[in-house]
């Protein structure tokens, strides 16, 4: 069944938009990539468990990374697959990317495309949305590629284990510098916050680090007292949740690098990275007047999407006004009585 992820209603060339996104994972959500057990936990904002297999069965279960319909991507470090499931924990499939060499570090790129850290080969490989791989090689000539994050102009950076750097590329593949950020201690997860920093953990000194948006070392220790840190991600009141891969916690600090809760008990086990659940990202719907037609159009990413009509709005019935293949818009004739219109998902 088709669910409603932004509907967007035109009369004429007057726009009246309604958001109407579906519940799936709830909002802000912790979810733990338990290395040892094979198995993803899931906590509520305040920590508390929600359950310590919302997925399980994985083989060395390490990055994570959401997509833009709620679905979590899940890095499996000895099965060298990434397995996809649903917002409820419902296994997609369980090769969503296969090929790999030692998968350990996922992100996704504004237009929906998987990129996944492969520590054996030292490469970064790119899928796109329908896990058709691009190349095995979007970033190579690393050492020790760990955590992957994307900044907000569409550049990857890489941690490099070994090496004790972080390289940054840019979305051609084409790489910026090898060490944006360096005198690093083993450097595994990344995290940028909202202004742009970038966020280190240092397996090696058990610490993590902050740097500015140009790469100018801001503290080696925003955060300390750790266990091997591993994983990181921000939520969206800006605290920054740590993984302590050999304490089998999860840290939680406010934006100033205070300790505001600790995540405890036994169903961590060697947790490695972490995930914030957020609703789905709804593809806006945009309209432009052409003389006495009306022009709809959408971002290309939004390929598993119908535009659909009605002169009705309390009716059900919609009739669909593109059939699903990937277009990015399309022209309509004004009429009376007025059209409306909505984006809605497969």
């Amino acid at each position: 069944m088709k669910t409603p992820i932004k509907l967007l209603f035109v009369a004429s060339v007057t726009a009246l938009a309604v958001a109407g996104l579906p519940v799936t994972a709830s909002a802000q959500n912790i979810f733990v990539a338990n290395f040892s057990s094979g198995k993803v936990a899931e906590f509520d904002p305040s920590g508390n468990l929600i359950t310590n297999a919302f997925v399980w069965g994985l083989n060395g279960p390490a990055g994570l990374a959401f997509d833009s319909n709620g679905n979590l991507y899940v890095a499996n470090y000895f099965g060298n697959v990434v397995s996809k499931f649903n917002a409820s924990g419902i296994l997609i499939t369980n090769s969503f990317a296969s090929g790999l060499n030692g998968p350990i570090g996922l992100a996704f790129d504004g237009g929906g495309n998987l990129y996944v850290a492969n520590l054996g080969s030292s490469t970064v490989s790119k899928f796109n949305s329908g896990g058709t791989l691009i190349t095995n090689a979007f970033a190579s000539g690393l050492s020790g590629p760990y955590g992957l994050a994307f900044d907000g102009s569409g550049d990857l950076f890489v941690a490099n284990y070994s090496g004790s750097t972080v390289s940054e590329f840019n979305s051609n593949g084409t790489l910026v510098t090898n060490a944006f950020a360096s005198g690093l201690s083993n450097p595994v997860g990344l995290a940028f916050d909202s202004n742009g920093n970038l966020f280190v953990a240092n397996l090696g000194s058990s610490t993590v680090s902050k740097f500015n948006s140009s790469g100018i070392l801001i503290t080696n220790a925003f955060a300390s007292g750790l266990s091997q840190p591993f994983g990181l991600a921000f939520d969206g009141n800006g605290n920054l949740f740590v993984a302590n891969y050999n304490g089998s916690t999860v840290s939680e600090f406010d934006s100033s690098g205070n300790l505001l809760h600790m995540i405890s008990g036994p169903s961590l086990s060697s947790p490695s990275f972490i995930a914030i659940s957020r609703p789905p990202q709804a593809p806006p719907l945009n309209i432009a007047p052409a003389g006495n037609q009306t022009a709809l159009f959408w971002p290309a990413w939004a390929t598993n999407c119908v535009l659909e009509s009605t002169t009705n709005l309390s009716s059900s019935n919609w009739t669909a006004v593109t059939n699903g293949t990937p277009i990015i818009g399309v022209t309509v004739t004004n009429s009376s009585p007025a059209q409306f219109f909505r984006l809605r998902q497969f």
